[in-house]
């Protein structure tokens, strides 16, 4: 437990960064980092921390990917993607949360220099203990059941880096 503030902090979430494509195509995570899907590149808006995380690590791995189309929301990113319009970076935990279109998009693996986010659940430390404990056990076990199983078993290759951290 981290605690600062009044506040108590235990980490529940390895969220790591994927590349989505439309499941119609056949390219790979390099082939839409070096722009050979012929597919525009969705960036999230650099008013959001994800936009500027993602721009970050493009940066920093020397992508310099065109700047066309900036959205602010994931489904609206996803939407556009399961038509087959575009592709764009996101994270498994974004994916997840919207399950009714998985199977028209590939979620695919960073292919060089991986990130991710965690989260933590945050409660204020006059919360009885045994309470906080209920709550992140009922947590763990909904982020694993309903986001990181159904996540992994479309792509396997998220196993290691899709996962509750303690």
């Amino acid at each position: 437990d981290a605690s600062t503030d009044g506040l108590t902090q235990r980490p529940l979430l390895r969220d790591p960064f994927v590349i989505v494509a439309p499941a119609s195509t056949t390219c790979t995570a390099s082939q839409c980092l070096g722009g050979e899907t012929g597919l525009p590149f969705l960036r999230y808006s650099r008013k959001q921390i994800i936009g500027r995380r993602v721009d970050a690590q493009l940066r920093r791995l020397r992508h310099d990917i065109p700047r066309r189309i900036e959205l602010e929301s994931t489904a609206a990113a996803l939407a556009l993607e399961t038509k087959g319009q575009a592709w764009t970076i996101t994270t498994a935990l974004n994916c997840a949360a919207v399950d009714h279109v998985l199977s028209d998009l590939q979620v695919l693996p960073m292919p060089d220099g991986a990130f991710s986010r965690h989260l933590s659940l945050i409660a204020r430390e006059d919360l009885p203990d045994k309470l906080f404990g209920l709550v992140e056990s009922h947590m763990r076990k909904l982020i694993l059941t309903s986001m990181i199983s159904p996540m992994v078993a479309l792509e396997p290759r998220l196993r290691d880096e899709f996962r509750l951290t303690s």
